[in-house]
């Protein structure tokens, strides 16, 4: 079921939509104007499929009107612009626990019972609501909904959705005040009274003359007597010695713009008590028979908005878990670094940090102790680096460190050590003791990039080849690093329709019987040549194809070209030949894998008894319950299972008990110092009788000489492979 993946804060046009709703709300001539410049920003902001208005929100009624509405035209429903909406029963018990809160409603309008008439009528599945409170009247009720998917609304969300309610609020209640001004004079004292909207009244001279009481109780005083015929500047803008809360007090004192309209989205005012509070301020000056007579003061107290906003800000820069600067927060600052460093010729040192095995943590103990493993580590960095340093964290695992005011690349390195270093002591969480490292990769500005994106790129870059050279390490940026991260682009572009463009082939070599000589098989060996980069190393490119998701094609094209080739060789005289096909730890990742093999074998004439899948110790490493299913299951269907790269891993043997294994190949570096080395010598002599005591037979490869074909033969192995016998060549070139 699909969720929001809305954030707010990360659309670069977030604050010039907060600033065009509360232009339309502060410049608004006409109610229903303001509302549908405000309700088709929210659509596009939210990324809802519908906003809209009811009124009266009384849940006596027996029915709400829409006096507004903005819908995406895909999802309108039957249109509800003006139309009277009967409440049912469900519908009012939704709307009347909107009113009794102050927090957003969010409503699944798919459970039963909850306004399914209503929802299917408007194609309604998921919404949020929010009574609003103007300073005359009933309250409205604001709504957004979700019509084309199911959505979760986030805080983020609902922050930004009050704020809006509440600035509809501010500007209904102006409108509608001074509409009532207009139009029933009689009642405006009262109305006056009953607002919670503080107004103030002033003559010419700055004195007030009136003050309701919400201006009173906000202001802090106790009587209205108390206000009346007291001085505006006296009272609102006085300078005792406590500093004001806010810094963005107008340049010009308001009580000398009383002729002409004056408004202020954030100031401070003055209480009795000589504390300052931020409001929104409105000065109207007010004309009788065409002569000014004084002005009207409006103020509201702008906390609780403030509050939101800055949640909101805080979100935008912030990582929500570790509480530190995220990436665009980091690289704002590196930008605004580059800038000051290029003036003072300074040098910056930006540092990519990864956790080594990150997901081992998560996949094994769980993200709980992940997260509280990412946190206890952002600590341990903030505690490393000097106050004037940015730590932020890039997602998942990955940390960026910058560095400024440097003389020269050097400077970085007792910091990098210090950020390895910080990892040494094991973490301790829920009574584990986790042992974590991390690897580094750094780039100076300006001789490894001139921009933020080209320094983290190439940081991230220098932290990849270190991970090469062994982890737990660091290394600095150079261009041959830039060019490798190129050239693998570069292969990971041209990978893309490859299979069916026919640039892959199938190499064969083949094994042979030490003690008779004679050819019984041949290794599946897949190849590549490209119009653009030639011939490619599967060194180079199996790699990527593991990483990228490419190995399962390509490993199915393998099978079916190793099955036919096999089918072919052992009608023509060898009818008992093996074909060696190798599987990776991706491939044995894909469900399909064992239902692609055994199609395969069941429209092959090969028999599965002589079809080898050689598997490496990674193979192993992956998920140790389900690859000894998917290996069982193997042998059942009558396959041969080798162990590939005997020798490499550490804890070869255990797996040997473990696993249902038929054959062991020794890898090919022991082969090589055969001759030479007395210890690879014993090694191998070990291996081969261990596994014989096993019933496994023995495959060397990488067997090239006379020598070392002899003393395997001396040794006992059963099975050689290597250059000796036969390069890997094309499928007609093989002699069986």
């Amino acid at each position: 079921m699909p969720k929001s993946s809305l954030c707010l804060t990360m659309q670069h046009d977030f604050f010039e939509k907060m600033e065009r709703i509360d232009a339309s709300i502060r410049q608004a001539q006409d109610i229903e104007m303001m509302m549908s410049d405000v309700l088709q920003t929210t659509l596009e902001t939210l990324g809802a499929d519908r906003a809209w208005l009811l009124f009266p929100c009384d849940p006596t009624a027996k029915s709400w009107r829409v006096p507004m509405e903005r819908t995406r035209p895909e999802y309108s429903g039957t249109f509800a612009l003006g139309q009277d909406i009967p409440m049912s029963v469900e519908m009012q018990q939704v709307y009347r626990e909107s009113l009794q809160r102050t927090e957003v409603g969010i409503t699944d309008y798919r459970k039963e019972g909850t306004a399914q008439k209503m929802a299917a009528q408007f194609s309604i599945l998921t919404g949020m609501q929010s009574a609003i409170y103007p300073i005359v009247g009933k309250p409205w009720m604001f709504c957004v909904h979700q019509c084309s998917h199911y959505r979760d609304w986030t805080a983020e969300e609902a922050i930004f959705f009050r704020w809006i309610g509440s600035r509809l609020a501010d500007g209904l209640g102006c409108l509608l005040f001074y509409q009532d001004l207009q139009e029933r004079e009689h009642f405006v004292r009262d109305l006056l009274d009953a607002t919670t909207e503080a107004i103030l009244g002033v003559d010419l001279n700055g004195a007030f003359t009136f003050a309701n009481p919400a201006s009173v109780k906000l202001l802090g005083y106790k009587h209205v007597d108390e206000l009346v015929g007291r001085q505006l500047n006296d009272t609102l803008f006085k300078c005792p010695s406590t500093p004001c809360c806010s810094n963005q007090q107008p340049e010009t004192n308001p009580s000398q713009l009383l002729d002409k309209v004056f408004h202020s989205n954030n100031m401070s005012l003055w209480r009795a008590d000589n504390r300052c509070f931020p409001v929104e301020y409105w000065s109207h000056p007010v004309y009788r028979k065409g002569s000014q007579t004084g002005a009207v003061i409006t103020f509201w107290d702008i906390t609780e908005r403030q509050r939101s906003e800055q949640v909101i800000l805080h979100q935008a820069h912030y990582d929500s878990l570790t509480n530190l600067p995220n990436r665009f927060l980091s690289l704002d600052r590196l930008a605004q670094l580059i800038c000051e460093a290029e003036r003072a010729s300074d040098l910056i040192a930006v540092i990519f940090l990864d956790l080594d095995d990150f997901k081992k943590v998560n996949d094994t103990l769980g993200h709980d102790v992940g997260d509280t493993l990412l946190v206890e580590a952002s600590h341990r960095l903030r505690h490393v680096v000097r106050t004037e340093d940015t730590v932020g964290r890039l997602g998942g695992d990955e940390f960026i460190i910058i560095l400024s005011g440097l003389s020269n690349a050097d400077d970085a390195l007792p910091v990098v050590e210090n950020l390895l270093n910080c990892f040494s002591t094991p973490f301790v969480i829920d009574g584990r003791e986790l042992v974590v490292t991390a690897t580094e990769g750094i780039a100076i500005y300006p001789q490894d990039g001139e921009t933020s994106s080209m320094l983290l790129r190439n940081a991230d870059s220098a932290m990849y080849h270190a991970k090469d050279a062994g982890r737990n390490t660091y290394s600095y940026y150079t261009q041959s690093m830039n060019l490798k991260v190129a050239r693998r682009l570069a292969l990971e572009e041209q990978m893309h329709g490859a299979l069916e463009r026919g640039e892959f082939e199938v190499f064969y070599q083949i094994q042979c019987n030490i003690e008779t000589g004679q050819t019984i098989g041949a290794e599946a060996l897949l190849r590549w040549f490209n119009p653009a980069l030639g011939h490619l190393s599967p060194a180079e490119f199996i790699p990527i194809a593991e990483q990228t998701g490419m190995i399962i094609p390509l490993g199915n094209f393998v099978f079916e070209e190793a099955l036919a080739k096999t089918a072919q060789w052992q009608k023509q005289g060898n009818p008992e030949f093996l074909i060696s096909i190798n599987l990776s730890a991706r491939q044995f990742r894909d469900p399909r894998l064992l239902g692609f093999i055994t199609e395969e074998i069941n429209h092959s004439t090969v028999d599965a008894k002589y079809i080898v899948l050689e598997i490496t110790e990674s193979v192993l490493l992956s998920s140790r319950r389900t690859i000894k299913k998917i290996l069982d299951a193997m042998r059942q269907l009558g396959l041969t299972i080798a162990m590939d790269d005997f020798g490499t891993g550490y804890s070869s043997l255990n797996y040997l008990r473990e696993y249902p294994f038929d054959m062991l190949k020794i890898d090919r570096h022991f082969i090589k110092n055969i001759k030479t080395s007395p210890s690879d010598y014993k090694l191998i002599n070990a291996t081969i009788s261990m596994a014989h005591a096993l019933n496994l037979q023995v495959v060397a490869e990488g067997v090239e000489t006379v020598d070392q074909f002899n003393m395997l033969k001396e040794l006992g192995c059963d099975i050689g492979q290597g250059d000796l016998f036969g390069k890997p060549v094309a499928a007609g070139d093989v002699l069986v």
